[in-house]
């Protein structure tokens, strides 16, 4: 599915993943998906950019391998293309240890092997809240949202009223449930949301759907925020009472949610995010 959604702003998507374009004086690609779909990335692009046209800036919400793993491709079809994320972005790209777990989750879903040069993972631009980021007639605002992860950034493009969230606001699986995103803190997520929550805006546009707009946005935002909440406090009653990780995954987080709901990703990634919720409300009690 690809889609005009306004005048100069694309996505695709595809059942697990979306890609985002903001055309202007330099154009702008939010995230880059996995090193499986770098076919589809390339068609998206080509879909929406004249033959002299490039992708000048990638906006990573956060350094997770599914939101980066597609900047190797991004660097050799357009080696100019500046990558901006966060500071902490940064430091995890600079961390060997780091960039060979994004390889090795990037490859572990694909035979794709062409565009799998991590050693070329790099944040060109550091990005901090209150950065604007201007093109011909987008102005895209910068805000930290740490709760998923510590890296984790949000784009509000002001003139159109679009925010790009990341994971910062939670996930709407195949089922049609919402799955919470607090990977690494659990109130910080909450305070994140309530951030999120506060936009005025006409259109959501999240990683992993396709974009919520108007009257929906806040409807998913409320129910995301209220879902967080739920399992949030179901796990810390569940520590208090003495049960352990693996007993909460089992016999709760594997009762909520499962793997073929979920969007496209190795049983390794769906089980460790399952146990991160578990940790980050653990780390609270």
């Amino acid at each position: 599915m690809i889609k005009q959604l306004l005048e100069n702003f694309y996505y695709s998507f595809d059942g697990s993943f979306a890609f985002y374009l903001l055309k202007g004086d330099k154009n702008v690609l939010i995230d880059t998906g996995i090193l499986d779909r770098v076919n589809l990335l390339n068609k998206f692009i080509k879909e929406f950019l004249n033959p002299d046209e490039k992708i000048d800036i990638v906006l990573l919400t956060h350094s997770h391998y599914d939101h980066c793993g597609g900047i190797p491709f991004l660097k050799e079809m357009f080696p100019d293309a500046k990558i901006m994320g966060s500071e902490r972005s940064k430091i995890i790209f600079s961390k060997k240890q780091a960039r060979d777990f994004i390889k090795e989750m990037n490859e572990s879903i694909t035979k794709e092997r062409k565009y799998n040069d991590y050693e070329k993972l790099t944040i060109d631009r550091v990005l901090k809240e209150g950065d604007i980021i201007e093109s011909g007639t987008f102005k895209i605002k910068v805000f930290e949202t740490p709760g998923h992860t510590r890296c984790s950034l949000s784009f509000y493009e002001e003139n159109n009223k679009i925010l790009f969230a990341g994971d910062s606001s939670g996930i709407l699986e195949k089922n049609e449930k919402i799955k919470p995103l607090f990977f690494s803190a659990y109130s910080q997520y909450l305070e994140s949301m309530e951030k999120i929550k506060s936009f005025d805006m006409n259109i959501l546009a999240l990683p992993h759907n396709t974009p919520f707009k108007q009257k929906e946005v806040s409807e998913f935002l409320n129910n995301s925020y209220n879902r967080a909440k739920e399992i949030g406090e179901n796990i810390r009653e569940r520590l208090l009472k003495g049960s352990d990780e693996n007993e909460i995954v089992n016999d709760y987080m594997l009762k909520q949610f499962d793997i073929k709901d979920a969007m496209d990703q190795p049983m390794e990634t769906f089980m460790l995010n399952l146990y991160s919720l578990v940790r980050a409300v653990k780390k609270e009690v």
